[in-house]
């Protein structure tokens, strides 16, 4: 069955019906992740005792995590790898995946590893479509399509960003895909299914933090991580800061750097053998706990730099340095590790450290209007690591719904859409790490072979399941 056969009702009915069961889902693992993502920045260090047992709490973390990802063959993929596991026959095992992620990136959050929450959500979205358009379908192309509007519900509750739900999982094919006969019928059920769990996510967040919003229960509707700093800056005032349009020549080889960087770890750490698990649980509980020691703002996803632009601007500019070096050491090595969790927040983390890092370097070269800066210079970083244009200009209204602000983006928007298709080499984030997985064979272990089988036992798995396609 493809798109173009199927009737518009019954395929909303269960875009509806995913979305629902996705947003009871997300919120849970949004609001938890909240709490536990506090718990490395409390006062560990009191005491020895204090501090052993942190530290011993952090290698259970550890060790639990690494535990059943090793014995259920479980990773954090993409939608786009696992709507290609869908495609090839492998059998997913829906239930047991959102399960695993869920209680695995809460161990994350709560170690402090510099991971986010906004790709597991975009995942955990996606194997619940996945699931109920399999069910319901039974036909590997619907199942492939649910996935994709999985992906954008998931992207859209993590910001609470509808636009951004559909930036991401459609703006970048779009084009080719327009001449698609039932390319329609996905699209808009999409965008139904994005504004009715957005509706629903925000009754859980008034019912979750009511005492926050008081009598304006209409903000539970606004984008969470509102900016009002952002609206004080008009278009008029974009004279001031007419260089800003050239951030793309420092934010592109920034991201190039970036990229090829983590795409190198990622290829010699995450290896599917015991010394590399064994590497990342030690590393990971001694950096974690390093960190939190000497330099606890080393830790966590890094959101919490777009809210300490003052703060760290105060810093000497050897210490911001050290802050720098140190947390883009510590972003290559989560993602290079077998821990779950995402790269999105922690790469616009720190974009906007590096952007405050340059601002310290020359403080009166912004000078009033540091927050439009560090935001725009995080965002343009982002949309290279992307690929995707259109995605940082969605994220404006997660941040503030700042005209100057998407106007200074113009320029990046621009060129990351054109280095998509024209620029031989430059790759996104996402794409490398996948390459680097797929040239060590990552993703066929990961699914394919039950740990620790030996090659032979490898090989009979693979040639069973093949034979079952």
């Amino acid at each position: 069955m493809e798109v173009d056969e199927i009737k518009f009702g019954p395929l909303l009915y269960r875009s509806l019906l995913a979305g629902v069961i996705a947003t009871a889902i997300l919120f849970p693992f949004h609001y938890l992740m909240r709490i536990v993502a506090s718990f490395p920045g409390l006062d560990h260090f009191s005491s020895f005792e204090s501090a052993t047992l942190f530290f011993l709490i952090l290698f259970l973390l550890g060790y639990l995590q690494l535990s059943a990802i090793i014995l259920l063959r479980d990773r954090n993929e993409s939608s786009e790898v696992l709507s290609t596991f869908i495609g090839i026959g492998v059998h997913v095992e829906y239930v047991k995946d959102i399960v695993v992620i869920f209680l695995c990136c809460l161990c994350s959050f709560a170690s402090g590893l510099a991971l986010g929450a906004e790709a597991p959500s975009v995942f955990m979205s996606s194997l619940v479509f996945g699931a109920i358009f399999t069910w319901l379908y039974k036909s590997p192309a619907m199942s492939k399509a649910g996935i994709r509007v999985g992906g954008a519900i998931g992207f859209s509750l993590a910001f609470h960003n509808p636009l951004a739900g559909l930036a991401n999982s459609f703006a970048i094919n779009i084009f080719h895909r327009a001449k698609k006969k039932g390319e329609w019928k996905i699209i808009l059920s999409s965008c139904i299914t994005v504004l009715l769990t957005h509706f629903l996510y925000s009754l859980f967040r008034y019912w979750a933090y009511r005492d926050s919003f008081g009598s304006a229960w209409w903000r539970a509707l606004v984008f969470h991580d509102y900016n009002q700093a952002l609206g004080q800056f008009d278009l008029a005032r974009l004279a001031n800061v007419w260089w800003l349009a050239f951030l793309p020549l420092i934010t592109m080889p920034l991201s190039y750097i970036y990229v090829k960087l983590g795409s190198l770890a990622r290829k010699y750490l995450w290896q599917d053998n015991g010394i590399s698990y064994l590497l990342s649980l030690v590393c990971g509980v001694l950096l974690c706990f390093g960190f939190a020691y000497y330099l606890p703002k080393s830790l966590g996803t890094g959101a919490a730099y777009f809210e300490l632009i003052g703060e760290l601007m105060e810093y000497t500019i050897g210490g911001l340095l050290l802050l720098v070096f140190l947390r883009f050491a510590f972003t290559l090595f989560s993602f290079s590790s077998h821990f779950s969790g995402g790269n999105i927040i922690p790469s616009l983390g720190f974009g906007a450290l590096f952007a405050i890092f340059f601002l310290r370097l020359s403080p009166s070269l912004a000078n009033g209007y540091e927050t439009l800066f560090v935001y725009a210079f995080a965002l343009s970083f982002f949309g290279f690591l992307t690929g995707n244009g259109l995605l940082p200009l969605a994220l404006v209204f997660s941040f503030g719904f700042s005209p100057a602000l998407l106007v200074v983006l113009l320029p990046s928007s621009l060129a990351a859409t054109l280095l998509g298709y024209r620029v031989r080499g430059f790759s996104s984030l996402s794409r490398a790490l996948a390459h680097s997985d797929l040239h060590q064979h990552a993703f066929a272990t990961s699914r394919f072979r039950l740990y620790p089988f030996s090659a032979i036992a490898e090989q009979a798995v693979l040639l069973k399941r093949t034979s079952q396609l």
